[in-house]
């Protein structure tokens, strides 16, 4: 007797139940991706527009916008950037920096918290944080008779800038005056003598993961009067105008006067310039007053 062929086995689509809801388009995602500032909440702030940041008042916004309120919350956050491999930008006060309009995808730090502006007198040192305002910080030297920042005069920026990119003039830069510098760094804090760093033409040599958080300058003693005077003489440069127009490429450059006050630049081009549209940047400074000085 012969044997009957087994029937093959099909395998049937498996009918939804009737409680099953319908396949259709999901309206939540599959996965959200964690922050990766959880815990830092309070100070990290993201998608900010940085043109309320700058003086030119251009930018588009930063991916995360962090203010720090101590060390440690700086050196967390700082630790967080190179463990999810996000770029690390300082921002000083604005100065002369533009933004592009698409924004900057990394997280822009700023030392504005009291934390970081204080500024310790002890004879010829000055242990000095890096969001400290430089034009303050060389006013109050002069007042105390200390020299050595004089080149700063006209400068904007902070402390940290101005050692980041070792800041200065045609014949004097920060390298001069620095003695040793805090540094917040993904392995902790860390010290630098000011002669150990490979100084160069607006660079200080620092790494982009290495935060400027404070620093020691070593001043000398020198008449407020002298001072004063050379601060006047750098503060009153050869006054240029530059006034470029959104709407041609390119850039109309004059010279005005030299030695003229800031206000009356500025009127000079309001005069002249009624329906401008566009930046005006002026290379000239206030002049040094009696109320700025001792």
């Amino acid at each position: 007797m012969r044997s009957r062929p087994a029937a093959r086995r099909t395998l049937d689509p498996i009918e939804p139940a009737a409680s099953t809801a319908p396949i259709g388009p999901r309206t939540e995602p599959l996965m959200r991706i964690a922050s990766p500032f959880i815990g830092l909440e309070s100070i990290v702030a993201e998608h900010v527009p940085l043109a309320r940041h700058t003086w030119f008042k251009l930018g588009g916004p930063a991916r995360y916008f962090i203010t720090p309120r101590s060390v440690e919350q700086l050196q967390d956050a700082v630790r967080r950037c190179v463990d999810f491999n996000i770029p690390i930008y300082v921002l000083g006060l604005g100065a002369n920096l533009l933004v592009a309009d698409e924004g900057v995808n990394a997280a822009v730090f700023r030392l504005s918290d009291d934390c970081f502006r204080v500024a310790r007198f002890d004879g010829v040192r000055v242990e000095v944080g890096a969001g400290v305002d430089m034009q303050k910080l060389l006013l109050r030297t002069a007042r105390s008779g200390l020299a050595g920042l004089e080149c700063m005069a006209g400068i904007p920026g902070t402390v940290g800038g101005a050692i980041r990119m070792n800041a200065g003039t045609r014949d004097r830069w920060m390298d001069r005056v620095v003695s040793e510098i805090t540094v917040c760094e993904p392995a902790g804090l860390r010290s630098i003598a000011g002669a150990d760093l490979p100084w160069g033409y607006r660079s200080s040599g620092l790494s982009d993961r290495s935060v400027v958080v404070e620093a020691v300058l070593a001043l000398q003693p020198g008449d407020t009067a002298d001072m004063r005077r050379e601060i006047e003489e750098r503060l009153l440069v050869d006054a240029r105008v530059f006034v470029a127009s959104f709407d041609r490429p390119n850039i109309r450059y004059r010279i005005v006067e030299k030695r003229e006050p800031r206000e009356q630049l500025l009127r000079f081009i309001r005069d002249e310039h009624p329906n401008e549209a566009g930046i005006v940047y002026c290379l000239a400074r206030n002049t040094v007053d009696d109320a700025t000085m001792p």
